[in-house]
Order: structure tokens, then sequence, then C-alpha cells
């Protein structure tokens, strides 16, 4: 059986498991959070959705679907997980809960 999403999915496991997730995530443990880059350059359609999007395919929604899925549980593998930036929805950050937090709770 021909599983698209299953395919796509391995082909971004393998992308962003190649990324220096030692170096990003030693990056947090100092900043709490690391800006990997803007989604108009990390999501394979290079696209920022809005409800008033005309330029968006099934193709590129597809795609995208499991290019974040794939990063939302490589980011969680590590320890943390993924946000948008402050002020720039663009924005793609990893981030940890700092052991400041930690303390307080």
């Amino acid at each position: 059986m021909f599983d698209r999403h299953s395919i796509l999915k391995a082909h971004y496991r393998a992308k962003i498991e190649s990324w220096d997730w030692e170096g990003i995530v030693a990056d947090c443990q100092e900043t709490g959070g690391t800006y990997l880059g803007s989604c108009l350059s990390l999501a394979p359609s290079g696209k920022y959705y809005t409800f008033w999007t005309s330029n968006q395919t099934r193709k590129d929604e597809t795609k995208d679907e499991a290019f974040y899925e794939v990063l939302d549980e490589v980011a969680e593998a590590h320890g943390g997980w993924i946000e948008s930036g402050e002020g720039d929805p663009c924005d793609i950050c990893f981030v940890v809960r700092s052991s400041e937090e930690d303390e307080v709770s």
C-alpha cells in the first residue's frame, strides 16, 4: 500500500534529524529557546498560511503537515517543543523549559 504521508515523514525526518540538535539543545540550556529559521525557508512550501492565502495547494499543505509533524516529534525527542517567534509568527523556535521554571514547580 502506498502511504504518501509516511513516505514524506521519513523524508523530512532524515533532513530534520541531520540538524545540529546537540548544538541547538546546548544553546537552549543558556537561553531557553533557539531560533531555527523562518517558515519561509524551512517549510517545504515556503509559505505562511493565513485564511486569505490564495496560492496554497493541497500538495503544499500535505508536505507542510508532514514536515511540522516530524519537527514536533524530533523536538520532543530532544526535550523541547516548537513555538512561533515572539513578534514574528514566521519564526520557528525550539524551546525547552528553563531550570528556573523547574525550580519554581
